[in-house]
């Protein structure tokens, strides 16, 4: 039996992919006492902009808690909440994050298209970090309807396949990913090749992994799983006694190398 997929090592690159790693705050923000109500959110913001989002999120804090109450300080707030979201999801707190967005998403004043585009898919990988993947899957199509052509759509239909690995739907994990392989980059294409290929086979449909083998392997220098998927289909090979996939892999290894 393979190993599965843990969704934290998926999550982890993704993470690592769209959000970066960011620094912790050099300097904490002045107490309340010390700054003015505009001082204290033109500071945030400055961290914000910086890149300081711990220092970003205790200042955007520190301001609802001292000035919150204020009428003059509603517009403020309201600004603030899409910056303090994007801290708190730099800073990986993303049950957090979560709450935040879906209060955000479902009061006014209404976001921008663009804030609004990021908070969904944010909404979508939020619930997967809390392993809630029915609800994960349900934001990230929303999302893909939403925002068919955003920039992060691609790795939204990929992370919609994953949940129902995850889950252990194999068959609709494969199905997913055959069905949104022509509409990928090469590189996305490969990866959603090696996640219906695992699918496929943690589903015992042996017959399909296979095609999907034969199919794909004059693609597999467009791979950047070469090895994953190399492993995978020598694992299937095994249960084939007239396929020796290793002498295969080994003759287009030396015609890459040769050319």
């Amino acid at each position: 039996m393979l190993f599965r997929v843990p969704v934290c090592l998926i999550l982890t690159l993704l993470l690592a992919c769209v959000a970066g790693t960011y620094p912790a705050s050099a300097q904490e923000p002045a107490p309340a006492a010390q700054f003015t109500a505009d001082e204290m959110y033109l500071d945030a913001r400055r961290r914000f902009n910086e890149g300081d989002y711990a220092g970003a999120l205790a200042g955007f804090t520190n301001f609802k808690q001292s000035f919150g109450a204020s009428a003059q300080a509603a517009a403020a707030i309201a600004e603030m909440r899409y910056p303090l979201i994007i801290s708190l999801l730099n800073l990986q707190k993303f049950d957090e994050a979560g709450v935040a967005i879906d209060e955000t998403l479902g009061s006014p004043p209404p976001l921008t298209p663009d804030q609004r585009e990021e908070l969904l898919f944010w909404k979508g990988v939020c619930l997967m970090q809390s392993e809630d993947f029915s609800n994960a899957r349900v934001a990230l199509e929303t999302f893909t309807r939403e925002f068919p052509r955003a920039s992060k759509a691609a790795e939204a239909r990929l992370l919609i396949g994953t949940t129902f690995l995850v889950e252990g739907k194999f068959e609709e994990s494969a199905a997913h990913f055959a069905l949104i392989k022509p509409y990928l980059q090469p590189a996305d294409r490969g990866r959603a090749t090696v996640l219906q290929l695992y699918a496929l086979i943690e589903a015992g449909n042996n017959d399909a992994a296979l095609a999907l083998v034969v199919e794909e392997f004059p693609k597999i220098d467009e791979m950047l799983q070469i090895a994953t998927f190399q492993t995978l289909a020598l694992q299937l090979g095994s249960k084939f006694r007239t396929l020796d996939l290793e002498r295969l892999f080994m003759k287009t290894g030396e015609e890459r190398q040769g050319r």
